[in-house]
């Protein structure tokens, strides 16, 4: 689904989890947008670049948002449910 992906990793210490998701965030939305204003003489850029504008009502220090500001945790305690969302990911 291209409007949201799945990740499957084993940070340590485990409560580490939504510091690794805010880097992994900011720094890919850094590199998306930075791809998209070199390429913006194209026009499917262009139109990426206005679907991630923030309106002007968000009081937000950025003017784009790549990323949903929020993300699911889910924890996999056993085996056979590792194996379960493994499977799950295209």
């Amino acid at each position: 689904m291209p409007e949201h992906f799945h990740l499957l990793f084993q940070p340590w210490p485990a409560e580490s989890t939504p510091n690794i998701v805010k880097e992994l965030k900011q720094r890919s939305a850094h590199a998306i947008l930075e791809a998209l204003r070199v390429e913006q003489h194209e026009a499917s850029c262009r139109a990426a670049l206005r679907s991630f504008r923030l309106p002007p009502t968000v009081h937000a220090p950025s003017h784009y948002r790549v990323w949903q500001r929020r993300f699911v945790p889910f924890n996999v305690f056993t085996e056979a449910k590792f194996l379960e969302k493994l499977d799950y990911i295209p």
